[in-house]
Formats: structure tokens, sequence, C-alpha cells
């Protein structure tokens, strides 16, 4: 009874270092930077060994992110610029049909018509605004570079960890 409760007990033990383990390798893995100094925290030294483990995880994510960073591998970005693309184009419709509208009406318009088409285009404009930002943003690779940003700094968590020899 004794040694059934020791195994138990051990078995358990063991079972939650490994899912300890396998969280924090997850979230190292998803550039998860808060939550890598959260599991790290319990540990006053890493053994060599594991530690060894997590720079090699964290390395391997840091260049997987470096590879990230084009405009085509990177969906986040390509989507933002995509969006933003397909806004700026709906906007740019929009302003040359307030034109043609405002330009067509010549004597048998009412001025509610040529101030509609106007606001119109006006409106539009700022459509164009919205997606040149979001065009920007994408092209920037702001997404895949705060990934890498997330990834290094995981990295420098790890490294700046203590080790020790078993």
């Amino acid at each position: 009874m004794k040694r059934s409760l020791i195994i138990a007990f051990l078995m358990i033990s063991f079972v939650q270092l490994n899912v300890y383990a396998d969280s924090l390798l997850y979230a190292i893995d998803s550039h998860n930077v808060e939550q890598v100094k959260t599991l790290l925290e319990p540990y006053e030294h890493l053994s060599h060994e594991y530690k060894k483990k997590l720079m090699k995880a964290a390395k391997q994510a840091s260049h997987e992110a470096k590879a990230k960073i084009s405009i085509f591998r990177s969906g986040p970005d390509f989507v933002k610029s995509l969006a933003g693309m397909s806004t700026a184009g709906i906007g740019i419709v929009g302003v040359i049909l307030g034109i043609v509208v405002r330009s067509s009406c010549t004597g048998y318009c009412d001025d509610g018509l040529k101030l509609l088409a106007t606001l119109f285009s006006v409106g539009s404009s700022a459509v164009i605004g919205a997606g040149t930002v979001l065009v920007y943003k994408g092209l920037k690779l702001s997404a895949a570079q705060a990934s890498l940003a997330q990834a290094r700094e995981i990295e420098t968590a790890i490294f700046l960890k203590p080790a020790h020899h078993e």
C-alpha cells in the first residue's frame, strides 16, 4: 500500500513537471513573453540541460520569426496590406463617382445633389486615408517585427536565468 502511494506520488510529480515544461515550451513557441517570464519565475536556477533545451527552443522561435519578415510570409501584415489596398480602391471609386456626379450636374441639378456629391467625395477621401494607413502598416511588417521582438525578449530572459550543473 505504501509503495503504491509513493509510486503514485512520483508519477503525479513527473507528469506535473512534464506539463509545466511543455507549457513553457509552448509559451516560447507562441512568443508569449509574459507567460514565459511567469513560468521561469519559480526557478532560482535551471539545470544546465534544461536551460540548453529552452535556449534551443527560443533560438528556433527567433529564427522562425526572422524568416517571417516578408510581406508574403507574414499573414497578418499581408492581410492588412490587402485590406488597405481594397479600402483605398473603394475610396478612389467613391471620389471619382462624386466628381462625375458633381460635374454632370449643370443647370438642371439642385444644390442638394451637388452638396451630396461633394460630401460623398470628401467621405471617400477619408476612406482612401484609412486604406493608406492600413497599407503602410502592412508594408511596415509591424506584426512580423513585433513577433521577432517578442522572440528575442524570450531568448534574453532564458539566457539571463542562471544554470547549474547537476
